[in-house]
């Protein structure tokens, strides 16, 4: 999973559906061939490039992910005038290391 972010690195991986098992995206799972990978990200990622990883699946059980919502408040300085686009490729914006 973790060479698999560092090669891909504009998808978030959400699950991992293997056979009849649902993985979740832990980082040291081991991706196996035939696995389908439910992936997030941007618009922009997820259509230009459809097709590089395999074909899209319409797996509605490897997409039924439990997603959060919070209200965020924002109190350091630098972050005064910057939109919030600038903050996704930050680690508070839900990217694995």
């Amino acid at each position: 999973m973790a060479q698999f972010r560092e090669r891909f690195a504009q998808y978030q991986v959400e699950n991992v559906e293997r056979g009849k098992l649902l993985l979740g995206a832990d980082p040291t799972l081991m991706l196996q061939r035939g696995d389908v990978i439910a992936l997030g990200g941007s618009l922009a990622a997820l259509t230009s490039h459809m097709g590089v990883l395999g074909p899209e699946m319409p797996d509605a059980r490897a997409l039924d992910i439990p997603l959060d919502q919070a209200e965020i408040v924002v109190t350091h300085r630098d972050a005064i005038g910057r939109a919030l686009k600038d903050f996704s490729g930050s680690t508070i914006a839900g990217k694995f290391n």
